[in-house]
């Protein structure tokens, strides 16, 4: 619970600019089906880490594979940064 809370402040302003723009510009419809695929997708990779956390005892350890998963999620971190604020831009007129 205490994630979700936390986690509002990088998903809800993607959530909003999404799914609040499809409703505005595409119609109803499909901003109904923007909103159902969001949550599709963030709740079937909740679901799976939880699924994963559970399993695994509390403790969850990459081993060998920790430095390259650190190393692409930091990358991963950077390019999705760039691309929302690309997009906010964009979608604000400025680019």
């Amino acid at each position: 619970m205490f994630y979700g809370v936390g986690s509002l402040a990088c998903n809800l302003p993607v959530f909003l600019g999404i799914v609040l723009s499809s409703f505005f510009t595409a119609g109803f419809l499909s901003g109904l089906t923007v909103f159902v695929a969001f949550s599709a997708g963030m709740g079937t990779l909740m679901i799976g880490l939880s699924v994963v956390a559970g399993l695994s005892k509390g403790s969850l350890s990459l081993g060998q594979y920790a430095a390259r998963a650190q190393t692409l999620g930091s990358a991963a971190f950077v390019l999705i940064g760039l691309y929302v604020t690309w997009y906010s831009l964009r979608s604000f007129g400025y680019v």
